[in-house]
């Protein structure tokens, strides 16, 4: 019997130290994804104050404000002074991660409409985002599912030729890429 209740006590010692390690691992797997992406995920609920006290300080003469808090940032969708909608992301800190606003293929580098228009039919009429960095601050950006460095960047939504959809990035130097947000 005494044997028995050993191993039974072991057992759940074993079990009990799985299951703390376990939970170790997952935290450090995603305190280091945080570290690596400079991704700070917000609590669910409403905008942060600070956020928004900032977004008058950094945009004035705005209209059609509107707010969401999203899983990385608080994002504004708003019309600039010159009446263009933009939006503008705040990190965890109420700080400006960058602006992004609809743009157009004639905007893109020369060099990447010459390469995009060899492989994609129809790309100039393919809707364009302009993502505008905020050099003052290093938290990456979280568009089309992925996070990319904090970089200005076009972003160009595209159709290959079976009409799965492609998001392509293209720097300023006019480099394309395929980017690795989600993709259908």
């Amino acid at each position: 019997m005494k044997p028995l209740i050993l191993l039974l006590a072991l057992s759940f010692s074993a079990q009990l130290s799985w299951g703390q390690t376990f939970a170790e691992k997952k935290e450090s797997r995603n305190n280091k994804h945080t570290a690596k992406t400079g991704l700070t995920r917000l609590d669910p609920g409403a905008v942060s104050d600070r956020a928004q006290q900032q977004f008058a300080q950094d945009f004035q003469y705005t209209s059609n404000i509107s707010w969401k808090r999203e899983a990385y940032y608080d994002r504004v969708s708003f019309t600039n002074a010159n009446g263009s909608r933009m939006d503008a992301y705040y990190d965890s800190n109420a700080r400006l991660i960058g602006t992004t606003a609809a743009s157009s293929f004639k905007e893109i580098p020369s060099a990447a409409q010459k390469e995009l228009s060899r492989r994609y039919d129809g790309c100039d009429k393919a809707p364009v985002l302009f993502f505008d960095d905020n050099s003052d601050n290093d938290t990456d950006m979280y568009l089309y599912g992925g996070h990319f460095d904090d970089a200005d960047a076009y972003f160009i939504q595209l159709r290959d030729k079976k009409g799965k959809l492609e998001i392509m990035k293209i720097d300023l130097e006019g480099k394309v890429s395929r980017f690795a947000g989600v993709q259908s």
